[in-house]
């Protein structure tokens, strides 16, 4: 696959008619992963604008949850999109151990988890542990915000039996982006 249009930085870019703070090579692999790997639910931690929540709620419709610590300012067409399907959006802090366990423990298994909020490693340290086999763990801004490949992370990841999915693909292709399945 070439990478010449596929490593276009993130920001700018646009999935159903918004925003994305995703590259256009991370889009393609998020469609690669959920055909590969189907799951009942997602949850992304994060939600910048609530457009990348459809693409994920076109693989795990009526079961995906974005969550955001302020409030999501959407206009008309983002809330019909929502609502036809099925996405909910939660206020709260992703930070929490009693909000992570609740909201782990309302997602249908197997589970997708996108942490791409403000605190990407604090997100990966308490969401890995919640994780049961067949879940899928991805975390954006690979190795700008995260640095996947610390001996953190790899600990961490071997710790809880997790496999890092197509890393030398997602990394030639510029997706910014770290995934593994427990």
């Amino acid at each position: 696959m070439s990478a010449s249009w596929l490593g276009i930085p993130p920001g700018g870019n646009h999935f159903a008619g918004g925003l994305v703070a995703q590259t256009p090579s991370g889009l393609f692999w998020f469609a690669r992963l959920f055909a590969e790997h189907p799951m009942a639910s997602a949850l992304e931690l994060g939600s910048y604008s609530g457009y990348l929540a459809v693409l994920f709620a076109l693989h795990c419709p009526g079961h995906t949850v974005t969550v955001d610590i302020v409030p999501l300012a959407i206009g008309d067409r983002l809330a019909d999109l929502h609502r036809r399907l099925g996405i909910t959006f939660v206020c709260g802090d992703v930070l929490q151990p009693a909000t992570a366990a609740r909201l782990m423990a309302a997602q249908a298994r197997p589970r997708f988890v996108f942490c791409d909020n403000g605190a990407k490693l604090a997100e990966f340290r308490l969401y890995v542990p919640l994780l049961e086999p067949g879940d899928i763990i991805a975390v954006h801004d690979n190795p700008t915000e995260f640095p996947a490949d610390s001996d953190d992370v790899t600990g961490l990841a071997h710790d809880h039996a997790l496999t890092r999915w197509r890393r030398d693909e997602l990394d030639a292709d510029g997706t910014l982006l770290a995934v593994w399945r427990k």
